[in-house]
This record gives structure tokens, sequence and C-alpha cells, in this order.
């Protein structure tokens, strides 16, 4: 795969490997995974706001512990249901 960059982009990259001391590589698959998991975690936020989703699944989506993205929902002022009848449909556990 190619991809072309702005020469401003191609110098923040080197400016970022050169400051991590890793590869020109290594730091665009680094920038690029936290993009995928920036998008992941926003799309599951979109996807719960329109109520297509439910907040176990978003939580999946985004790749997020269902704590985690209740903090997140939290600190976005989204409203949220938490139904915990729902909720232990996806929770395994077992009764000793």
């Amino acid at each position: 795969m190619n991809i072309s960059l702005s020469d401003k982009h191609r110098r923040n990259l080197e400016e970022i490997a050169k400051e991590e001391k890793v590869r020109t590589a290594d730091a665009i698959r680094a920038i690029f995974e936290l993009g995928l998991k920036e998008w992941e975690l926003r799309k599951a936020l979109r996807l719960y706001r329109e109520g297509k989703t439910t907040l176990w699944k978003a939580a999946e989506i985004a790749e997020l512990t269902l704590h985690e993205l209740i903090d997140i929902i939290d600190r976005e002022g989204i409203p949220y249901d938490y139904d915990v009848d729902a909720t232990l449909d996806y929770v395994p556990f077992t009764m000793n």
C-alpha cells in the first residue's frame, strides 16, 4: 500500500520517529493504529447515540470494557440507560 503525504506531514512523522527513537515506518504504524482506535470509538459512540446499538455492543466495537465506555460516555455528556438485566445477558459468570 502506498500513500502520499504532504511535506509537512512527512516532516512531522520524521520528527515523531526521531523523538520516539523508532523507524519512520514504525511511527506511521503506531499513529495509524491510534487513528483506527479513535475511529472505532467515535463509530461506537455515534451508533449508541443514534440508538442503533446497545451499550455493551458499543463497548465491543470500541474494544473497551463496559466500564471504560461508560466513563467515556459520561465525559462526552451522552445520556445512557444502563439496563442491568440486558447487560447480564452478555456477562459470563458461574455460580459456585
